[in-house]
């Protein structure tokens, strides 16, 4: 979910994107998820 993605540490969800490449879309989205949470309580605005 966006809070549990929110609410992991950076080194965790590098961790799990490992092996996908990229890893600066796993910090974007991570920090997408973060402002997410913290404007929108949680949900996507539509």
């Amino acid at each position: 979910t966006v809070d549990a993605l929110a609410a992991a540490g950076q080194s965790e969800v590098l961790k799990a994107w490992e092996g996908l490449g990229y890893y600066s879309r796993a910090r974007n989205l991570h920090k997408a998820a973060k402002l997410v949470a913290a404007r929108h309580e949680g949900q996507l605005p539509a």
